[in-house]
């Protein structure tokens, strides 16, 4: 999906910045106690997990990595408030 090498290590140093903030979000939930997400909510991942698949096997990578920050950042913005 990303032919040329400079984008393949952008890639790969967002990724790690990415696993960082999934570290850090896991750690302020189990700070602040879990709870099961709304029915509503899971229903919207489960969708957007669809689309995701889609557009990676469409070879449209930027669909994928705009909706998939957009998600990530309003996940943590619902967990941390």
């Amino acid at each position: 999906l990303a032919p040329l090498p400079a984008l393949q290590h952008a890639l790969r140093e967002q990724s790690k910045q990415e696993a960082m903030h999934a570290r850090a979000f896991e750690t302020a939930l189990d700070l602040l106690g879990t709870g099961k997400p709304p029915d509503r909510m899971l229903d919207a991942l489960d969708d957007f997990g669809r689309r995701l698949t889609t557009d990676l096997a469409a070879g449209r990578l930027a669909c994928s990595m705009f909706g998939l920050q957009y998600v990530l950042e309003g996940l943590g913005g619902v967990a941390l408030s």
